[in-house]
This record gives C-alpha cells, structure tokens and sequence, in this order.
C-alpha cells in the first residue's frame, strides 16, 4: 500500500512542480524579452573595447604631466608674487612704506605684483623715441662735424666656426688703427641688425678704449619682406654728414644715397681694407666736404669704391710727380737763363 499511495503522491505533484518551474521561467526570461523590444539598438551596440596596458599607461603619464605642469606654473607664480611684490628696500635695508603697508600680507604681494606686471606690460606696448641718438653735444664739449656709422657684422669681424663645436667672433685685422685714426673726426656708431646681448659683448672686447659712441641693435631696425632695414632718417644727424659703411645695400634701401658699399670680409687673417677704408673717409673729413652723398653717389658707380679711390689717389700722385718734375726743370732753365749759361 505504502508504494502505491507514494506513486499516486508522486502523480498529483509532478504536473504542479512543471507547471511551477514553466513559471518561474518565464518570470526570469521576461525582462530580457521586454529589453529586446524597448532598446533594440542597445542591445546590437558593440560592447565597450578593452583598454590595452600600453594605452592604459599613456594616460596615465599624461595626467602625471599635467600635474606637474599644474604643479610648476603654481609655484612659479608663488615665486614671482614673492619676487614682485615684496616691497622696495632702503639703502639700510629696512623696507619702504607704501600705501599697501597697513593691509593684508597676502592683499600686499598680489596688488604690488599686479602694479609691476601691468608696467612692464605697458613699458613694452610704448614705442620707440623716433629719434636713436641724442641731440649732438654742445659747445663746449666736441661734437665731430661727421657720423660714421658701422655695420657690426662681417665688416668689424666675422664668425667664425671653423673649431669644432665652438663658434667666435674674428676681429678684423687693423681695427685699431682704424677706430685710432677716425677717432676725431667721425662720431663712431655700430648699427647692426643682431640682437643685444651679442653686440654689447662683441663690442666690449673689440672697443677696450670706448672710441665707439653709440650701439643701435636689431630692435631700432625696421623689418620687411627683404629682411632689416636701418632707419638712418632716425639717427637725429645732418644726413649730409652722415656716412655708413656696410656690404649689404638691402640695409640701407631706405637711405642709399648715404651708403659706402665695401666688400664683405670673410675672416682671412692678411686683410688690409680697413688701412684703405680709414685714408679714404679721412680725406673726406679732412677736405671740409659739405655733403657726404656727392661723394659717395660718385663712388657707387664702382663694385670696390675703396679699390677705386687707391687707383685715382696713385694716379694723382703720379700726376702730381711729373708736374713737380717739370716745373723743376723749369726752375732750372730760368736759373741758368739768369746767368747766360
């Protein structure tokens, strides 16, 4: 009896437990059925790609150097606000009072950083004094009646880069002479188109007696499409007077009536144009000439000017030989005409 009564057991609850888990199927299967008709397009989308190591570290370096670049602006502008806004000092090193010296520490270095910021900002936007040289000198004090004006480079000396791995500046032999001898009769000014911090240091080493007056760089040049020009028109100088000496006639398309163009020096030690170049403008301050452009308009007919004015000075002197040879035969045929010989 206890086997059939089981087997009927079993019977009533086999089909109940079916029906039960048919149902519990169907509750489990039913969001996803559900989420198939609502958003089919998310279920299509392509799942998210893996992020390989390499591109994982890529971005990891790159927000380390953001935070260091972030790290490094913030404690550049802490140095500066420290620097700019301190206030000034006494020669007994005790700190001046201002108008900011009653309020907050922090208020202080940030209004006096600001004030010098917006200076130098403002020192920047003003241009330049449209004049590059001073009014000439007064008497008492000696004015020379002629400006020369010198181009720095590969006329006064030459870069020379034939060391390995070192580049200098060659002085151009006979530069002393030179500046010694023009030294009185020209105000010597260098107006070159390279930059400062090399013109000054150049300078200092070729000039030790400071013969040269003035120093005009590249930020008193003009710049266009053929490169920098000089503004010689701004030298605040008779520009009948003025004579500048330069290989490249492009810096002086402004003015080219007041160029001497010589040859550019390549740095060859046995050079000896500065001898020529010094009689040449020495004989223009010495004959009183009023107006420097007549000469050198006569003179830029030549490729070599200088070369030119050494031909036509022995020619004179030649000339000026046979004249003095015959008028001393001709002394000496009066002399003996005086006694019948």
């Amino acid at each position: 009896m206890q086997p059939n009564g089981f087997n009927q057991l079993l019977n009533r609850r086999i089909p109940h437990l079916f029906k039960t888990l048919r149902c519990v199927r169907h509750i489990v299967r039913a969001p996803q059925s559900n989420q198939k008709l609502k958003n089919p397009e998310k279920i299509q989308a392509d799942p998210k790609p893996k992020v390989s190591l390499k591109e994982r570290r890529i971005k990891k370096t790159g927000r380390i150097k953001l935070k260091l670049l972030a790290f490094g602006t913030a404690i550049s502008c802490i140095g500066l606000t420290i620097i700019l806004g301190a206030p000034e000092v006494s020669s007994c090193g005790e700190p001046i009072k201002d108008d900011l010296t009653n309020e907050n520490l922090i208020k202080q270095y940030i209004t006096r950083t600001y004030r010098e910021m917006r200076f130098y900002v403002e020192l920047l936007q003003v241009p330049l004094n449209e004049k590059l040289l001073p009014d000439p000198l007064d008497y008492p004090y000696v004015q020379p009646k002629y400006t020369l004006v010198l181009e720095l480079a590969d006329v006064l000396v030459h870069l020379d880069c034939t060391y390995i791995g070192n580049c200098r500046f060659k002085k151009r032999p006979l530069l002393d002479h030179f500046l010694h001898t023009l030294r009185e009769s020209y105000e010597i000014i260098i107006y070159t188109a390279e930059e400062g911090k090399v013109v000054f240091s150049v300078v200092d080493i070729i000039d030790p007696d400071n013969i040269i007056a003035y120093k005009l760089i590249r930020g008193t040049t003009d710049f266009t499409r053929t490169g920098h020009v000089k503004k010689i028109n701004s030298l605040n100088r008779n520009l009948t007077k003025v004579i500048c000496v330069d290989w490249n006639d492009k810096h002086l398309k402004l003015n080219p009536e007041n160029l001497l163009r010589v040859k550019r020096w390549e740095g060859n030690d046995d050079d000896k144009s500065l001898l020529d170049l010094a009689m040449f403008l020495k004989t223009i301050a010495d004959n009183d000439i009023e107006d420097v452009r007549e000469v050198l308009k006569y003179y830029s007919k030549y490729e070599d000017p200088i070369e030119a004015y050494k031909k036509k000075q022995e020619e004179l002197i030649k000339e000026l030989e046979e004249q003095a040879a015959e008028k001393k035969v001709d002394t000496r045929s009066k002399i003996l005409s005086m006694f019948k010989l």
